[in-house]
């Protein structure tokens, strides 16, 4: 797998249609310029889009010098009039078979050539494809887990509590996963976080079925257990959504869904430490975390709220509060919601199943008044798809995980075809059709490698890999 570093480049390059530069040459310490080297090496660091030093410094492309944006789409294009129908190379077809319900959560590991797809079935059904080898490593269910006594224990305590929770305050008894995290990517033995639709939230370890082992449930927890569910039947159920994040030094998990708080969990204290507020009478469809201590929180009507967890736990705790990002009556659900990195003005992405995109920055972080904090950033309409008429986006995802925000991405599923599209200025950079009249129902980018993966209506996942600008036409 490649490193973040080879990852981002490749990344950037996707994203503006160029070609990968040649790896920089280190510095050798046995040259008599060594530290001469080593200053410009370092100086030339600083300016580049891709590091982490870098802010607000002009970078260049390969036809013209050109900053960073300000500008971002009003909404995703349409149609794929802008480019071909390519792109995107089709590298495997996962067939999960008839029995399996279609995709609608996938994630892939960071460091591990693991995709995870957990499927919209009653029962838990999480199925782990090995990306290099194109095949089917593992499917965990609550039947086929390593049944230690302290395991059987703590299934048996755990089935007794959501027994009890349903018996007071009602809910589902529908199994099915509705969240999906990767925890401490960074280790040999990595494991796998679960969140439910019955309320339940599960750790699983082995789950990659390494030397013969059977995935074995570590821990699990009804993560709401005394909350009245919300009344969801105009804007439909998102179960228990979370948001999890290896690259912070807080090992917090986020938790909400068809309830009114966000709750924050220490894992490493494996205890509830705070809830926040969320006023809404809609569930949480998507969580968003900042490095420090601030998060985000979409909505089924789509509305987006900000959160400083460092602020006393009070109804104004919101930030950014009650702010449609769809137009009057559109009614688009947040289908995802990620903050850009600091060097990238602490932007942060909102995208609905209305295909709108919204987007702001931090402009006064110095301001004494947190609702003057947050600021719109300026969005362009997108002219050629004016007169389309309005659709439903079922999946969408962002990739906006580089400082320049020329390199910010947006994929989305429309009827039998997948788009990829720059959210500056709304470039088509990538589509994929497939054969058959299937449909989009969940996508995931892979945070280093130039792979997507798109889960199918026909329960099938299919694995793309970016063309890089070498070999496709340019921008």
């Amino acid at each position: 797998m490649a490193s973040r570093s080879e990852g981002r480049q490749r990344w950037h390059a996707i994203a503006l249609r160029q070609a990968l530069a040649s790896k920089p040459h280190k510095p050798s310490a046995s040259t008599a310029a060594a530290s001469e080297n080593a200053a410009a090496f370092l100086a030339a660091r600083g300016v580049s889009p891709l590091s982490s030093r870098r802010r607000d410094h002009v970078h260049t492309t390969s036809a013209t010098a050109e900053p960073c944006s300000d500008s971002v789409v009003y909404r995703v294009p349409l149609s794929g009039h802008q480019a071909d129908l390519g792109g995107l190379q089709l590298l495997h077809v996962f067939e999960s078979g008839q029995e399996q319900a279609p995709p609608v959560l996938a994630k892939f590991h960071p460091y591990k050539p693991h995709l995870l797809v957990a499927d919209e079935g009653e029962g838990h059904s999480l199925t782990l494809w090995g990306v290099h080898r194109a095949e089917r490593v593992q499917r965990i269910t609550l039947d086929n887990v390593e049944q230690k006594p302290d395991a059987r224990q703590m299934a048996d305590e755990l089935a007794f509590e959501m027994k009890q929770q349903r018996a007071a305050i009602g809910g589902s008894a529908s199994c099915q996963i509705t969240g999906l995290e990767v925890i401490n990517s960074l280790e040999e033995r990595s494991l796998v976080l679960t969140a439910s639709r019955d309320g339940c939230i599960r750790v699983w370890q082995d789950y990659d079925g390494k030397r013969g082992m059977r995935p074995t449930l570590l821990t699990a927890w009804v993560g709401f257990e005394s909350l009245l569910p919300l009344t969801t039947k105009s804007s439909g159920s998102s179960g228990l959504v979370t948001n999890w994040s290896d690259c912070s030094s807080h090992n917090l998990l986020l938790v909400s869904g068809d309830v009114r708080v966000v709750r924050l969990f220490d894992l490493d204290q494996e205890a509830c430490i705070r809830d926040l507020s969320t006023n809404a009478d809609v569930p949480v469809t998507r969580l968003a975390r900042a490095d420090d201590n601030l998060l985000a929180a979409g909505f089924a009507d789509g509305t987006v709220k900000i959160f400083d967890a460092r602020l006393p736990n009070s109804p104004m705790s919101v930030v950014f509060k009650d702010t449609g990002l769809m137009e009057a009556g559109d009614g688009g659900r947040i289908l995802d919601l990620s903050f850009a990195p600091y060097q990238a003005n602490r932007r942060l992405y909102a995208v609905s199943s209305s295909g709108h995109v919204g987007a702001w920055h931090l402009a006064h972080a110095a301001s004494a008044s947190p609702s003057n904090v947050w600021q719109p950033i300026v969005t362009l309409p997108n002219d050629s798809d004016a007169d389309k008429p309005r659709f439903h986006m079922k999946s969408a995802i962002l990739q906006v995980s580089l400082p320049c925000t020329r390199s910010h991405l947006v994929a989305y599923g429309m009827p039998r075809k997948l788009y990829v599209s720059r959210l500056f200025d709304g470039k088509i950079i990538a589509a994929y059709q497939p054969v058959d009249d299937i449909l989009p129902t969940c996508a995931a980018f892979h945070p280093y490698e130039p792979l997507i993966a798109l889960g199918m209506s026909d329960s099938s996942v299919h694995l793309l890999k970016f063309r890089l600008p070498s070999e496709t036409s340019g921008a």
